[in-house]
């Protein structure tokens, strides 16, 4: 480590102390950046459990960019945390309504896919299509040609 660098890590911890404490004061910004320090795991280890726990508390005094990733936890879930597809929505729904473009995406991806597996086709073609541009999601080809050729199966003429 250069001399700068050393110099530099006490810094950062000591923001990482006022972040907590701001945090712990129910400041929703500085519980977002704890629960992305978390999340990331490079300064402190990674621990999706106590991200969730500050994302959760800042995304419920409305925070979107914590709505967001909170979201995510939940529509991937983890070791220790529940897959809750329908809670992701309501919290991409939430960060979408402020404008979260990303979640608006993910929002409008995870509503297409429940309306195309109950059998919609209109909800199938748009969800193929929304898979070969990558949507709302990553790209998935064959997740996308499945979707199309059971739109095309299920469309009424």
């Amino acid at each position: 480590m250069t001399g700068v660098q050393t110099c530099a890590l006490p810094i950062y911890y000591s923001q990482i102390a006022k972040w907590f404490e701001q945090a712990q004061s129910g400041d929703e910004e500085s519980q977002y950046i704890i629960g992305g320090i978390y999340y990331v795991g490079d300064t402190l280890s990674k621990d999706l459990n106590k991200a969730y726990y500050w994302f959760n508390k800042s995304a419920l005094q409305g925070y979107k960019k914590a709505q967001f990733y909170l979201a995510i936890i939940l529509q991937e879930g983890s070791e220790n945390i529940e897959k809750d597809i329908e809670k992701a929505i309501h919290w991409y729904h939430k960060a979408s309504k402020q404008g979260h473009i990303e979640s608006t995406k993910r929002y409008e991806f995870l509503t297409t896919k429940n309306k195309a597996m109950a059998g919609d086709s209109s909800a199938q073609r748009t969800l193929g299509g929304m898979l070969i541009s990558g949507i709302g999601t990553t790209k998935n080809q064959t997740e996308a040609k499945k979707w199309l050729r059971l739109a095309s199966r299920n469309y009424d003429y």
